[in-house]
């Protein structure tokens, strides 16, 4: 990436931020946090990904309207989504973070202690997940290139578990460009699209993450494209 790459999508994101959230968020570059200077405030992915991606679900399932909001981020990582929600939508009331790297959760205890958002995000080890998830009622299950690095039956371990608790929505954003394929331990890649339908999720949006401009989508920092999936039953 380069700085110009940054600057590109700095602006995008300013001119498609509907909940004003670029003045609302703060980069401290902390946990080594990569950030570029921007009229005088440091910016990051982390920042910039995640102002999209909030805005993404407010538009499409009415994230900052739902009363007691809960998220399940499955492969959550080091938490930066659950910090940048907690810190920004009043709303949540639960975010809860599992991932099935051991390191990763331990990463994620420390950084989301570190953000003091331990009132509204826990972090889940991987064995308590099912009794967790299935006991809360959870209004989307997100997932950010977590899946693609993923074989098909670990993937499908985690559709089932979403499909048991009843989740309405699944928010997707793959590492494989415009495709929802798998890494399987042989090298292949698998489409696991089919798997969402077979357990009763349509796909109701796809779309560009720059959906607004293509030449951001060309040109911008990690263009992806963003899949969400409805419940239809």
């Amino acid at each position: 990436t380069t700085p110009i790459q940054y600057l590109l999508s700095t602006y995008y994101v300013k001119d498609n931020d509907p909940l004003g959230l670029f003045d609302r968020m703060q980069e401290d570059g902390a946990f080594g946090a990569l950030t570029h200077q921007h009229d005088g405030r440091a910016i990051s992915r982390d920042m910039l990904d995640s102002i999209l991606e909030i805005s993404f679900l407010d538009e499409h399932i009415g994230l900052t309207s739902k009363p007691d909001l809960t998220v399940l981020d499955i492969g959550a990582g080091y938490g930066r989504l659950a910090y940048r929600m907690a810190e920004t939508i009043p709303n949540l009331v639960r975010y809860f973070c599992v991932d099935a790297v051991a390191e990763s959760t331990m990463v994620s205890e420390v950084y989301t202690r570190h953000r003091g958002v331990e009132n509204k995000v826990t972090v889940v080890p991987l064995d308590e997940a099912e009794r967790v998830i299935t006991a809360h009622r959870i209004d989307v299950a997100v997932n950010i290139h977590s899946f693609s690095e993923c074989a098909l039956s670990s993937i499908e371990f985690w559709l089932d578990l979403i499909d048991r608790a009843r989740i309405p929505w699944i928010f997707v954003v793959p590492n494989t460009g415009d495709r929802l394929i798998s890494s399987e331990p042989d090298g292949s890649r698998l489409d696991f699209l089919p798997s969402f339908k077979a357990r009763g999720y349509e796909l109701a949006i796809r779309r560009d993450k720059y959906h607004r401009s293509a030449g951001v989508q060309k040109f911008g920092l990690f263009p992806s494209t963003y899949f969400l999936f409805r419940r239809d039953k």
